[in-house]
């Protein structure tokens, strides 16, 4: 959850290492909730002081609306925010926290040899 600059220079760093043609889209934990009228992150806190929206982005309230990163000329808006059904079907991020880390380690996994 890009919350600050910081984190997404730190995630558009990332998508761009693995992304060189940069032609995929992301979602990331930010969605328009309708009832408080506001985007919301996973953890339904509020979006907050920070943003990244794409130039003379339109926000067009979908059904359900997500977010994600994109790009809409290869050198200007590159890997900003832009709104879009979250029913399309996008690659996506995750957050792990040490936490998650520790747990994911115990869980065993099937050896692809047997």
């Amino acid at each position: 959850m890009p919350r600050d600059a910081d984190t997404n220079a730190f995630i558009v760093c990332f998508l761009k290492s693995v992304d060189h043609e940069g032609k995929a889209y992301y979602w990331f934990g930010l969605q328009y909730q309708r009832r408080e009228r506001r985007f919301e992150w996973l953890d339904g806190t509020a979006l907050g002081e920070f943003s990244s929206w794409a130039p003379f982005q339109r926000h067009k309230r979908y059904e359900q609306s997500c977010v994600k990163y994109g790009r809409r000329h290869p050198i200007f808006y590159d890997r900003t925010w832009f709104e879009a059904s979250c029913l399309r079907h996008y690659r996506f991020i995750c957050q792990v926290t040490t936490e998650n880390t520790k747990t994911a380690a115990k869980i065993p996994t099937a050896d692809p040899l047997m």
